[in-house]
């Protein structure tokens, strides 16, 4: 018999059973309420916290857990003993998702931490704050976290073993609360006294006049000053203190610094890192005026391909043939984008550590702000036992990466601070993990981490890589090349190079400017390596928000 259609007073939606029928877990607007099966007994425990009503019921197998989802898109989890609410989960159309806890602590897709914020009401007289989850990452993005919750089945009890863990590797982390502690984290704040929005200017440059506010106990670690995404000549984030005429307070750092323009639409922005958190990113736009034509920049091309390890990792078929291919495409590309093209192919034995991290710093000393840096890889991407990731060298070898890789993390640092636009390609995966068992169960890295390790607000690249998650990257002889890059290939060669199976349509210049940009490649590689190997591999990538359109290659006729 089930309970009448008025469940305590709220309509009821939809049901679901537990322990063979006993009990009966009855999902209504607010939650879910669960009671014995005999009709007529009062409610035992409401799982609650719900904010739209409840459209479906689930039991985990062994019905320590139950999960409503909701007409607002969120999955929440409680543990059916005590009724605490564990987890939230939510995604958008677009494939990006999140999962957080009560206290705050999250789990994220490349973006997903864009997708909630945090309502602060402030003093009474003033508008709430709205903080996206991403101004708080440094302390609540704690995948190994989310990770243990369904073993542990209780928050508090994942956050003490996630950080006992963290000790044990080095770091010691204190057990926050966002409701609780969110004054300790409250993000600086960024106020752009001039130029104003919109501001015309017949000069090449402009003076900023930038203010910060901040809490006593913050230290400012880092200011990001961005022209079209990019950082501007000659300032670096992390020396913004031996600004001439800086003005350093407890709660206040105001300074002036001289912006270079482009002809046209300037679109400005400053954040603000802090030992505590992010701050929301300032915006504004000025108009250059001035009449003249820009320079169209060079192209900086670094393809790497190795199929031939020395030293115990698996070979690879077609690695240095991705590489030359994509390359060689490339040579030729002089004309409406860049004035010359330098490509720097290096492939197995060539493609020794020293010689790759010669060809990014020569790179890197050489592009300027109107330069486009293209780093491409093919090769085996490596975990190591503290999920460091390591891109592997001809003379890689898997008992000693760290003396014969390509530390990634290094390779990230030096990018984000190049003036021009730099692209990253990595036709690569974990397959190439040093230990088939990882040292670490909980919170385990895989390429999502590494796309969001480098599109992050601090770092700002455009990435794609070949696959997501723990998927592996796949080449195969009936392609010729590895999935990931021969749909590379279709479209800066408008052509198709395997037609087994073809739902796409090229030209993949959807706005018909003759130029493919970064979003039209993204938009075309993602779907494509998804279609042929029916979603065994899925490229992932994330693209930074640049104002003005982000040119890779002119469409070849």
């Amino acid at each position: 018999m089930l309970p009448s259609a008025d469940v305590d007073g709220e309509e009821d939606i939809c049901y679901s059973f537990l322990n063979q029928g006993r009990y009966l877990a009855v999902g209504t607007r607010t939650g879910i309420k669960l009671f014995e099966s005999d009709y007529g007994k009062p409610c035992i425990r409401t799982y609650s916290g719900n904010l739209a009503p409840v459209i479906a019921i689930a039991v985990s197998p062994d019905e320590r857990f139950i999960c409503a989802v909701s007409d607002d898109q969120t999955i929440r989890f409680w543990n059916v003993k005590t009724g605490e609410a564990i987890l939230t989960f939510f995604s958008s159309f677009d494939g990006r998702w999140i999962a957080w806890t009560p206290q705050g602590y999250y789990k994220a897709s490349p973006g997903g931490d864009n997708l909630i914020s945090w309502h602060l009401n402030r003093n009474r007289d003033d508008l709430a704050d709205i903080l996206p989850t991403r101004l708080f990452r440094w302390f609540f993005e704690r995948p190994d976290i989310i990770d243990r919750i369904f073993d542990t089945g209780n928050v508090n009890q994942a956050i003490v073993d996630g950080n006992l863990a963290l000790k044990n590797v080095g770091d010691f982390l204190e057990i926050f609360n966002i409701h609780e502690d969110i004054a300790n984290f409250y993000p600086p704040r960024v106020n752009i006294k001039s130029p104003l929005h919109k501001e015309r200017t017949a000069e090449k440059q402009i003076t900023m006049e930038i203010v910060i506010h901040k809490n006593e106990e913050q230290e400012i670690r880092e200011i990001h000053i961005r022209n079209n995404g990019r950082p501007i000549p000659s300032w670096n984030p992390k020396l913004f203190k031996q600004t001439p005429g800086i003005i350093i307070q407890d709660q206040m750092i105001s300074f002036s610094v001289d912006v270079p323009l482009h002809a046209g639409e300037n679109p400005l922005e400053v954040f603000a890192i802090s030992d505590k958190s992010t701050s929301s990113t300032a915006q504004l736009t000025v108009h250059c005026d001035v009449t003249y034509e820009e320079e169209k920049g060079n192209l900086y091309l670094i393809a790497i391909g190795i199929d031939d390890y020395e030293q115990g990792l698996k070979n690879l078929r077609f690695a240095r043939k991705d590489a030359e291919t994509f390359g060689s495409v490339f040579e030729d590309k002089t004309g409406t984008l860049f004035d010359v093209v330098h490509s720097t192919i290096l492939v197995n034995e060539k493609a020794t550590r020293a010689n790759i991290l010669d060809a990014i710093e020569k790179a890197i000393f050489k592009v300027g702000k109107n330069d486009t840096l293209v780093f491409y890889y093919a090769g085996h991407g490596l975990f190591d036992e503290h999920q460091r990731y390591w891109l592997s060298t001809r003379d890689s070898s898997p008992n000693n990466i760290s003396d014969t890789g390509i530390d990634f993390v290094a390779i990230q640092e030096k990018l984000q601070l190049i003036p021009g636009k730099p692209l990253l390609l990595l036709d690569s995966c974990h397959s190439g993990v040093v230990t088939e068992e990882p040292a670490i169960k909980y919170g385990q890295k895989n390429m999502n981490d590494i796309v969001k390790s480098l599109t992050n607000m601090e770092v700002g690249l455009q990435v794609l890589t070949a696959s997501q998650g723990d998927q592996y990257a796949f080449e195969d002889a009936r392609w010729n090349h590895g999935v990931f890059t021969m749909a590379l290939l279709e479209v800066i060669q408008n052509s198709y190079l395997y037609r087994d199976s073809v739902i796409l349509s090229l030209p993949a210049d959807k706005n018909l400017d003759s130029i493919i940009d970064f979003d039209e490649i993204r938009s075309y590689v993602i779907p494509r390596v998804k279609e042929i190997t029916n979603s065994v591999q899925i490229p992932t990538g994330y693209r930074q928000n640049y104002p003005r359109l982000f040119p890779v290659v002119e469409m070849q006729k």
